[in-house]
């Protein structure tokens, strides 16, 4: 008992200790600050470009990139780079549209449309009540369903469903309008399934007259100011719709361009005194500011000037430029990596239609400048993609009809035509090359690429008189600098007229399809070429070197690291273990085809688990196609391969590279048969070539079937096969004549 009262005693002397003890802390300890929550400042400054930054006078954004991250966005969209459309983009996470009339009308519930309230027509329409200061979208209903026949991945509202799930709170305010005409076009990007922003005003009360301004209306700043003030305790996330910029572009026709330039130098400057204003009132330690640019303007559009600018300074941001696991571009993000750092920001999951990556930082100290640089480069291969990959199309199948002509009437010329064709072989190896001497107009581009494909292909002529020699030592060449490229960090690749185009946003990093089918045709092509070359049975050494080639083409290939192309590893898969056991001497049997398909299918399966093993935002393509598949399941998958076809039969109607890829199956086709028995007497004399046309044959059918623009894939790399197989018949002609 005298033990159990001592514990007693004990227990209460410590109860009066503790008691006291925080008792003294309540007088003489400071309370600790409760964590404040962070909020979120967006302001839409559509139609402004890079230009407008660095040119016009903006001490107040200048400062926020100093003390922030400043990038170049990617404006695509799954139609046109309209407002509407961009904007939309950015609330779905995906690419999506918005074009028709009604659904791109957003209303203050209070407004009058059609005659009456705009609530009574919403909770007519759609049977839900808004409130008084909500925001409703009339054609919510047709905006879904333009969206879904355009791209049925995206979700129109998705984010700010996601948002108001997670009981984040919205104010939007302003408007882009003109006389005659409703522009609202951020609840496109923040507006929930319904078509519904909860708190906001988008309204002509926002505008004030100006008579120096255009169509004589502009944004109320001293408004939005008070809104701020206002709004800035109770909501998460306050944004705001600067239409000014949009209106200037509106009014340009009305104008002289003196007039034009004067307009918008003066309304940049005002927009550039409100940011400075409210970052006057923004606590950074909590919030971040995200300036955004959803589309470009008409004026450098149409200069191919398609990037826009994007900032974002506050809470968490590190100094430099920004990039994106989507990009992995230092300076370039995509527009959809804006939704997922707006997600991000709030550590809110987002849903498995977003595809966007987080916004990161790349330390840079003159920022600006390295974007202007940068913008520069990639205009330039935007301007000159086009002309220059034409012409080298036009020129390839004019001189393969033109091998036919000559192969069979008019022998004197087959001289010129074998030269013409080692020059056309050696043009894509230049075109990796070029972009290292910084050209910028198309007209002397063309000029150079010629000529120094020219003196390339005399050069090695005059090295290797034997043609066979002289395309051995084209297509090796050619195949190692694109492997040592890869290696390197696709320096060349991606600022390649053949590479990918940032502006375009098909792809940002690997290989492309492009240079992918000549990766495999240069490859396959080159070693077997140097193998008859040899002219002598392969030892075990010698075979199995040759095994580890190809697989290290099939790793470069694979790895998210390096290549990252899905269709192009499945592509040298078939087509080398074809080649490697046509090289053995071994028939592609039943028990061979069930080799190559589980090996796809095991290297497909290392390259996800190797993917799960990186954080999301570091995924590569592989990744990211899993991790949708995991969250919709089959009906992805179902997505995906539809989406390829549809790509695929889309290029086959319009891209120039399928009337490359018929001109070269009908070049085949004809001298199988024409000259009777000279296509097979030059197979059986070199059957290591034979090995390899068959092989080049296989990864263009492979690539055709598995890549969304497989045509250009199966274009590029048998054109290697008909220039030699081409060749080759001249010089049996010509040893008749």
């Amino acid at each position: 008992m005298s033990i159990i009262k001592n514990v007693k005693r004990t227990n209460i002397i410590v109860f009066i200790l503790l008691l006291v003890w925080s008792q003294f802390n309540l007088f003489f300890v400071l309370p600790v600050k409760a964590q404040e929550t962070k909020k979120m400042v967006l302001i839409s400054l559509d139609q402004m470009s890079l230009n407008d930054l660095i040119n016009t006078k903006t001490p107040h954004i200048d400062y926020l990139i100093d003390q922030g991250t400043v990038g170049l966005m990617n404006t695509r969209t799954a139609s046109s780079r309209t407002s509407s459309n961009c904007f939309a983009t950015l609330g779905a996470g995906n690419y999506s549209v918005a074009y028709h009339e009604e659904s791109l009308i957003s209303m203050k519930a209070t407004e009058i449309y059609n005659g009456e309230p705009t609530g009574n027509y919403v909770l007519r329409n759609s049977g839900k009540a808004v409130t008084e200061n909500s925001i409703a979208n009339i054609g919510i209903a047709q905006l879904k369903a333009d969206s879904f026949r355009k791209n049925p991945g995206a979700q129109p509202g998705g984010l700010g469903t996601i948002l108001k799930h997670n009981n984040l709170k919205i104010a939007l305010f302003g408007n882009s309008d003109i006389p005659g005409k409703l522009q609202r076009f951020l609840p496109l990007m923040l507006m929930d399934k319904d078509g519904l922003v909860s708190e906001g005003d988008v309204s002509r009360k926002i505008l004030i007259d100006d008579p120096q301004a255009p169509f004589g209306i502009k944004t109320n700043y001293s408004l939005f100011i008070n809104q701020f003030e206002d709004y800035k305790n109770d909501y998460d996330l306050l944004a705001y719709e600067i239409g000014d910029i949009t209106r200037v572009e509106a009014y340009k026709d009305y104008v002289s361009d003196d007039a034009y330039n004067t307009l918008r130098t003066r309304i940049i400057e005002q927009v550039d005194d409100f940011i400075g204003q409210l970052s006057q009132r923004i606590n950074f330690e909590n919030t971040l500011l995200m300036i955004v640019v959803p589309s470009p303007s008409k004026d450098v559009a149409k200069n191919g000037d398609l990037l826009t600018p994007l900032v974002l300074a506050g809470d968490g941001v590190q100094k430099g430029i920004a990039t994106s696991g989507s990009t992995r571009r230092e300076g370039i993000i995509t527009n959809i990596d804006v939704t997922a750092t707006l997600l991000h920001y709030f550590n809110v999951e987002p849903s498995a239609q977003m595809h966007g990556r987080n916004i990161t930082t790349v330390l840079q100290n003159e920022p600006l400048t390295a974007l202007k640089t940068l913008n520069t480069q990639v205009v330039a291969i935007y301007n000159q993609r086009a002309p220059v990959l034409q012409n080298f199309v036009i020129i390839q199948i004019i001189v393969y009809l033109l091998s036919l002509i000559v192969i069979f009437r008019l022998y004197k010329f087959i001289p010129f035509i074998r030269f013409i064709l080692l020059w056309l072989t050696s043009i894509p190896l230049m075109i990796l090359l070029l972009p290292l001497l910084h050209i910028y107009n198309t007209f002397f581009l063309i000029i150079m690429l010629i000529a120094l494909s020219f003196l390339l292909s005399l050069f090695i002529v005059k090295i290797f008189p034997q043609s066979l020699k002289s395309f051995t030592v084209i297509y090796l060449l050619t195949a190692i600098t694109l492997i040592g490229d890869l290696l390197t960090g696709t320096h060349l690749i991606k600022t390649s007229l053949l590479g990918y185009d940032p502006i375009i946003g098909a792809r940002f990093y690997g290989i492309g399809n492009e240079y992918m089918g000549i990766l495999l045709g240069t490859f396959i092509l080159g070693l077997t070429l140097f193998l008859d070359e040899k002219q002598r049975d392969l030892g075990y050494i010698a075979k199995l070197l040759i095994g580890v080639l190809l697989g290290g083409i099939i790793f470069l290939m694979a790895s998210p690291l390096f290549g990252a192309n899905v269709g192009g590893t499945i592509s040298a898969i078939v087509a080398f273990i074809v080649l490697y056991f046509k090289i053995l001497g071994k028939k592609v049997s039943k028990k061979e085809i069930i080799f190559i398909i589980l090996t796809v299918f095991g290297v497909l399966l290392a390259m996800i688990l190797f993917e799960l093993t990186r954080d999301v935002g570091s995924q590569s393509h592989v990744g990211r196609a899993f991790s949708a598949i995991q969250k919709n399941g089959f009906k992805e998958i179902i997505f995906i391969i539809s989406r390829k076809l549809a790509m695929n039969i889309k290029l086959i109607r319009y891209s120039i590279w399928s009337w490359v890829l018929m001109t070269g199956i009908l070049a085949l086709a004809v001298l199988f048969y024409r000259p009777v028995g000279v296509l097979k007497k030059i197979m059986v004399s070199h059957p290591y070539l034979n090995s390899g046309m068959i092989g080049v044959i296989t990864a263009s059918i492979v690539a055709l079937c598995v890549n969304d623009s497989g045509i250009v894939a199966a274009a590029t790399s048998i054109t290697y096969g008909v220039a030699i197989i081409i060749d080759l018949i001249m010089k049996e002609k010509e040893v008749k004549q």
